[in-house]
């Protein structure tokens, strides 16, 4: 069975309020990620919200142990966070899910860096998350997510 790792948020702003970079489909990935038969293991930090579905819930982990699972795993899905850099300073290819925030600055060209348009990107990218809203509109579809894992999977198999 294939291991894919989601770390599906990025922290919360002043006020508990939604941080713009986070995607609102988890879920619905998550669901078609199990009926297709892969073991989902969430990463994060006590207290972020659990995504109905996934098979294992891993918070804090020490930096070995991240390591460690993502070496194990096939490989991961997140939004523009701490894991994008993560896997690619490892040399673990994944999906990258951008809204607001440009993958041109941000992305790694290792990875499958998804952006619906253009036209949703920040003006100033370097400007604090703080003041910035969620927008669900400005995402992919999880159907998009689905296929770039696929596709990605798919050019790592070949590459063996």
């Amino acid at each position: 069975m294939k291991k894919i790792i989601i770390s599906p948020w990025s922290r919360n702003l002043p006020g508990e309020r939604k941080n713009a970079k986070n995607f609102h489909r988890w879920q619905q990935v998550v669901k078609r990620l199990r009926d297709l038969g892969f073991h989902v293991i969430q990463i994060g930090v006590k207290g972020e919200e659990i995504v109905e579905g996934v098979n294992e819930i891993k918070f804090n982990l020490p930096f070995k142990e991240l390591k460690d699972l993502v070496r194990e795993c096939d490989s991961w899905i997140s939004v523009d966070n701490f894991m994008n850099h993560f896997g690619a300073w490892m040399k673990r290819p994944g999906v990258v899910i951008f809204g607001k925030s440009d993958p041109d600055i941000f992305g790694h060209p290792e990875n499958k860096n998804l952006l619906k348009n253009r036209r949703f990107l920040r003006d100033d990218q370097f400007l604090p998350w703080g003041m910035e809203k969620h927008d669900s509109n400005v995402f992919v579809s999880e159907n998009e997510v689905i296929e770039a894992l696929l596709e990605l999977l798919e050019i790592r198999a070949n590459l063996s």
